[in-house]
């Protein structure tokens, strides 16, 4: 990695140990810390099962500000008070449903699909329609376009 001196990574220490890059900062499930000016409380800790018959691998999710949750590949813990939750739609550990309980637990003011790549099209369209219908009354469905920078407006000052 190129201008690595510029930017830092925080992840747990397994991920740490394979990036062997300058400027990792390892951290773990529970952890509260802050990253150049930039509150992160770490959760996890386990990565969604994919098969019974593989090893359960290590999950590190970030809540940003107090206000913004990438849970990572787990959905087993709901964190309250979010207002913009990123959750998968899409991954060899999971149905279209849990992502649906998941948002309905939280109750973010905007969610966005991630994790949707591995999907065809068809369903992508279908994950993301059945979370729409089926999102908690308040919560809006924000579509990311890949490669293009989004704003999102929560009509509130932190």
């Amino acid at each position: 990695m190129t201008g690595t001196n510029y930017i830092s990574v925080v992840t747990n220490a397994e991920v740490a140990a394979a990036l062997n890059i300058p400027n990792v900062r390892t951290v773990a499930t529970g952890d509260l810390i802050e990253e150049k000016g930039v509150a992160l409380e770490v959760t996890g800790p386990d990565h969604a099962i994919i098969h019974r018959e593989l090893p359960q691998t290590v999950n590190t999710g970030f809540v940003i500000d107090g206000s913004i949750w990438h849970p990572g590949d787990a959905l087993d813990v709901a964190h309250q008070g979010v207002r913009v939750l990123l959750t998968p739609i899409g991954g060899p550990w999971m149905k279209a449903s849990e992502a649906i309980d998941f948002v309905r637990a939280v109750k973010p003011a905007v969610v966005i699909p991630i994790h949707q790549s591995g999907l065809a099209k068809v369903h992508q369209d279908l994950h993301v329609g059945l979370l729409r219908n089926l999102a908690p009354t308040g919560t809006s469905v924000l579509i990311l376009e890949e490669g293009l920078p989004t704003e999102i407006s929560l009509g509130v000052d932190k």
